[in-house]
């Protein structure tokens, strides 16, 4: 079975064009939001690079998704740099070499860490940038990276923490010395670590699951990468689609996804169709609780990069409710950080209900309404004790009051269905 994309010339009739409304800036954002380029794409490039009337605001949204490099590579690669002013490219290309220091520095950090996880016999699977760099752009530098994320087994995360800290990292605080005893059931990682300018995530958990069953498959299949003399694994293309979605999903509800994650999981469904679209794809979302999340992924998929699918595929899509989706999407291109998504307490209702037993859930409890006074401190920047202090009330009335407004939404979503 091969990815079949139509171009905005050849698209059938009976496949809506819900793209039209776009302005040209971000009509432009998304046609660059691929690797390849056929003649004809090449060519639509170049009349929407000569609709766009502000320059300015492009640079600032290709910017702010996260996908500025890519933009100036696909931009001077179909050879259209001429349709866009000087001084706007020239951004773009300083962003390039500037995210091209940046990955060297990662991969020199890395190449440290994957050498301290040897010696004590950790196993490391690369996640996200790192992993989709190597395998999917192939190009050092395009795929814009800030940190670095890896999975180890759960019995080893505490174990790396310790030795990267006794190498000069530090860690963000716990938000509650409570959770130490939590790390199976909450989040996907632990706090970030921090060394010079090099940041440091370290998962042991991909999915909303319990058991942890597909993170454990993620390890177990993961593919061999070589990295200079050192060795890291990926995930295996299909749950790592999987993943890479429902990582996306949380940053809707948090309120700060970027185009860049979007095309992400686009460019692995093109270098990887075949292993991810199969029979497995849909009973493994369902058993890492995100089907709704696959299914809004693939309108997406469908509607905004013109991807085929088999008429399964469709029929699964068609099972769910997509009325609002192509207006979410088509405001969060035009304002990434207003994302009509954001329901930040989903997240901790979500992780109070996995939770088990009441014991936990009691502990969960009170380490989100007495956090640590460090954690206190960063959260809301303050230096002194008394000021962490002081700023618990402020915490509890939030956290109730946005709780609430989330409750109240859901509710009247409900009533208009």
């Amino acid at each position: 079975m091969q990815l079949i994309i139509f171009s905005l010339a050849d698209k059938p009739e009976s496949m809506s064009d819900i793209k039209v409304n776009l302005p040209p800036e971000e009509k432009l954002l998304l046609s660059l939001c691929r690797l390849d380029f056929s003649d004809l794409q090449k060519s639509e490039v170049r009349l929407l690079m000569k609709e766009v009337r502000d320059w300015d605001r492009f640079v600032r949204l290709s910017n702010e998704h996260g996908i500025i490099v890519l933009a100036w590579h696909n931009i001077t690669g179909t050879g259209n740099a001429g349709y866009m002013p000087s001084e706007n490219l020239a951004i773009l290309q300083k962003a390039y070499y500037k995210s091209l220091a940046r990955t060297t520095y990662l991969y020199d950090r890395l190449s440290g860490i994957l050498e301290l996880a040897r010696d004590v016999d950790i196993r490391v699977v690369l996640l996200k940038g790192m992993a989709l760099e190597r395998t999917i752009y192939r190009n050092r530098g395009l795929r814009q990276m800030t940190d670095i994320d890896i999975l180890v087994r759960e019995d080893d995360v505490l174990k790396l923490r310790k030795i990267l800290m006794m190498n000069g990292f530090r860690s963000e605080p716990f938000k509650s010395p409570l959770y130490r005893y939590l790390i199976p059931y909450l989040n996907t990682h632990i706090p970030r670590l921090t060394k010079a300018d090099c940041h440091v995530e370290i998962h042991y958990k991909l999915f909303d699951q319990p058991d942890n069953t597909l993170t454990e498959k993620v390890r177990e299949l993961s593919v061999p990468l070589k990295l200079n003399d050192h060795e890291a694994f990926v995930p295996p293309p299909r749950l790592f689609f999987l993943y890479l979605i429902s990582h996306l999903s949380h940053h809707r509800q948090g309120g700060d996804s970027q185009l860049r994650q979007y095309t992400d999981i686009y460019l692995l469904l093109c270098d990887r169709y075949d292993e991810i679209m199969d029979d497995n794809l849909i009973s493994q979302a369902r058993e890492a609780n995100m089907e709704r999340e696959l299914a809004v992924m693939l309108y997406i998929l469908r509607n905004y990069w013109d991807v085929s699918f088999p008429s399964w595929i469709n029929d699964f899509i068609a099972g769910y409710d997509h009325s609002t989706e192509a207006g979410k999407f088509s405001r969060f291109i035009s304002r990434p950080k207003d994302n009509p998504d954001k329901q930040v307490s989903l997240k901790y209702v979500k992780q109070l209900k996995v939770l088990p037993g009441p014991g936990k859930k009691a502990l969960y409890i009170a380490g989100f309404f007495f956090p640590s006074l460090a954690f206190m401190k960063k959260r809301y920047r303050t230096r002194t004790v008394w000021g962490a202090i002081a700023n618990y009330p402020v915490r509890w009335v939030r956290s109730v009051g946005v709780l609430l407004q989330n409750m109240m939404k859901q509710g009247s979503r409900r009533r208009g269905q």
